[in-house]
């Protein structure tokens, strides 16, 4: 059964996410409370944009190990993917109890309060999280979102930058940075900010959308009324 498990990780880290679920499906089929199985597949649940099957999964891994921060970590993004945000903050504070230390869990926790309109608090759950992991671009593209909301567009620029240093392909941060320079005033640059973004992530509906009010803006109207259509495909809310 570990050689199964081993050879299951290894497609799972390659990418081969319909492999690995299969194989970590048999192992629970044999031994249903395996924990590293149960909280895998549950993992891939979430990468597979399935919260609701994650939550049943880490739910059972938890019955097994109830204070294991990763997976109290990772429950919680699945609760922020189904918008249940005290939840979400409540899963982390279970993690970081367990682990004071678990930068993870301190940035889903700093989302969670992003999310409940408390951009301060998740700002410094944030930083405390860059502090332990200061090479850590989710966190420092999210707190450019709270910078972002608490007003202060040029650190929230400052966050993007260091985020895009990690990860260049990183779509969020690009359409976020493309925000960050329209309130700087800065249209030429936030433009290629957003078209970047595009390149990375064609049908990103929220960097279409951005892009369109800043060509508005600008008097662009044929080509910002043309991108504005993207609104109807936007989230709502602010992308982090």
């Amino acid at each position: 059964m570990a050689a199964k498990l081993t050879a299951a990780v290894a497609l799972h880290q390659q990418g081969g996410l319909a492999q690995a679920k299969l194989m970590y499906a048999e192992i629970l089929q044999a031994q249903p409370r395996h924990f590293d199985a149960l909280q895998l597949l549950a993992a891939i649940a979430v990468q597979q944009k399935d919260p609701e099957a994650a939550l049943v999964l880490f739910g059972h891994a938890l019955e097994i190990n109830p204070d294991n921060a990763a997976v109290l970590s990772n429950q919680a993004s699945a609760l922020l993917d189904l918008k249940r945000y005290e939840e979400a903050l409540q899963s982390c504070d279970r993690a970081l109890k367990s682990r004071p230390d678990y930068a993870e869990a301190l940035s889903n926790r700093g989302n969670a309060l992003w999310a409940m309109n408390r951009a301060a608090e998740a700002l410094v759950s944030y930083d405390r999280a860059l502090k332990i992991k200061p090479d850590y671009p989710e966190a420092l593209s999210s707190r450019g979102a709270a910078l972002r909301t608490l007003g202060r567009p040029r650190e929230a620029l400052e966050s993007y930058d260091r985020a895009l240093q990690l990860r260049p392909a990183y779509a969020e941060a690009l359409n976020n940075r493309g925000a960050s320079l329209q309130e700087l005033r800065h249209p030429a640059e936030a433009l290629d900010s957003y078209a970047r973004a595009q390149m990375v992530l064609p049908v990103y509906a929220d960097a279409h959308m951005n892009e369109a009010l800043c060509r508005l803006m600008l008097g662009e109207f044929e080509m910002g009324w043309q991108k504005y259509e993207w609104r109807w495909k936007k989230e709502p809310g602010l992308s982090m």
